[in-house]
């Protein structure tokens, strides 16, 4: 048994455009790390939006929502402390 709720799995064409909305976003991040001044992608509402390094921490921001979209169980809980 596992300790993570599971949803139901996402239809095929909407888990298969989250993945390449990740891929893309990852690819996005990347250049801008490298050196890219500006990168232009469209968000999952079809949205274009502009990243600068600047904006770099809602790109990565956006990457965790759409890994955790992807994958629930994957995100990690911290420990819980002790109450005396």
């Amino acid at each position: 048994m596992s300790d993570c709720w599971t949803p139901p799995p996402l239809p095929t064409p909407l888990l298969t455009s989250t993945a390449q909305y990740l891929a893309d976003a990852q690819a996005a991040y990347h250049a801008l790390m490298t050196g890219t001044a500006v990168v232009r992608l469209k968000d999952q509402n079809g949205e274009e939006v502009e990243y600068t390094p600047m904006s770099a921490p809602r790109l990565l921001a956006y990457i965790q929502v759409l890994q955790d979209n992807l994958n629930p169980c994957r995100r990690i809980s911290r420990p819980m402390g002790l109450l005396f």
